[in-house]
This record gives structure tokens, sequence and C-alpha cells, in this order.
């Protein structure tokens, strides 16, 4: 069996979220379901290790990820790795056989349109996913907040959690926020979860600021 044939690697997250969407993917990132380090570096010589807390390669451009977390099996791997994405809407997978993995809320929260967290502390294993959400908003205008969202957002400010994000990583989905069809949203939503500290915090106070005289403007800054 050659190296290539003990792998299974699938398309995962965002892609199979815009497909079901009916939106062109953008980008592709794979999950390596099984196989091992060893196996991927000898079947692909030419992929490129980043990364620290679990093992990602680049190859062409491509995003290679192995699992976050394993099972004793591939299909408990596939389920594990799935529910320990950000949100459900991303909590996706796809293999080349065509059989879709996904979390058990993800297909019913893309048909509604609701952007709910895949598990309660998906903002304590990573704080930046409050900047992803409000960029995803942004980006995806017709997708509401879930109370569970919002109140996640909450327990992550009270709790201190946005301070120690390096700048860079919330440079760069502001600069996704900024190139969705309602930018406005990435602010709406911090403003909602209390997120605007310490990163934003001069639209503190926005919403009570008119945007000009009131017998020309209704709108808040």
């Amino acid at each position: 069996m050659s190296e290539k044939n003990k792998l299974k690697i699938l398309i995962a997250g965002g892609a199979i979220r815009d497909l079901l969407l009916g939106n062109k993917p953008k980008d592709l990132d794979y999950l390596i379901a099984a196989g091992s380090v060893e196996e991927f570096r000898a079947a692909f010589p030419e992929a490129r290790p980043v990364g620290k807390s679990y093992e990602i390669f680049y190859l062409k451009g491509l995003e290679f990820s192995f699992p976050r977390v394993s099972g004793n099996n591939t299909e408990k791997t596939i389920d594990l790795d799935l529910k320990a994405r950000d949100f459900t809407a991303n909590c996706l997978a796809l293999g080349e056989d065509g059989e879709l993995y996904a979390h058990p809320r993800a297909l019913e929260d893309i048909q509604n349109r609701v952007l709910r967290p895949s598990f309660p502390d998906t903002f304590k294993k990573d704080p930046l996913r409050v900047f992803r959400a409000a960029a995803f908003v942004a980006r995806f205008p017709e997708f509401t907040a879930h109370t569970e969202l919002i109140v996640e957002m909450k327990r992550c400010a009270a709790s201190g959690w946005l301070a120690d994000i390096a700048p860079d990583r919330i440079g760069v989905e502001l600069r996704k926020a900024l190139n969705g069809p309602k930018p406005g949203n990435f602010l709406r939503l911090l403003i909602e979860g209390n997120c605007l500290e310490p990163w934003f915090t001069e639209f503190s106070g926005a919403a009570e600021i008119p945007a000009g005289p009131p017998q020309y403007h209704d709108k808040s800054v």
C-alpha cells in the first residue's frame, strides 16, 4: 500500500459551508482524518510544516491539518474534530467519496442562517474567535447571532481573554469584515457581546452619538 493510500483526507470547514450556501468556496482547507504525520510527509515530501498545538502543513498554497483531537477510530476522530471547531456553520467535512460529515447542529444552523458556537468554551479555547464571529456576520449578513453566541462573547469579555490576542491576528479578521457586504456588522456584534474592550475602545458609546443633525440623520455613528 502506498503512503497516499494510507491517508484519509477530507475538505473541511468554510469551503463546505460556502458550497451549501450556493457560493464559490474561496479557501480550501483539508483535514487528514486518518494516517500519521510520517505517512503524510512521506506521501507529500514538499509539504511545509507550521503550527505548534497540532500539526499543520502547507502544500501548494493549501492547508492540511491533522485533527485537533483524536478518537479510537477514524469516524470518531472526525466527529471530535468537527465539534472542536469554532462555529457550527463551519463544522463540516466532505470526503472524496461524497460523504458529508457535520456537527449535529451544523446543517440546521446553516439552513436557518444562525451563527452559534460549536461548544460553550469555544472562545476560551481561542479568544480570536470573537473577532472571527464579528467578521463572519460582516461577510454573511444574512446570518444572525444565536443567543448562545452573545452569552459566550460576554463571558469571554468578562474573563479578560481578549487582552492577550496578537494585534495582527485581529487585523486579519478586521480586513475580512471590511471586504464584506456589511462591514458595520463587525462592530455591531462586538457591541452586543460587550467585546469592544480593549481593542476597539474608541467605539464605546458610538450608538449614542448621532451621525449628524437629527433632521437629516436618524442613525447613530
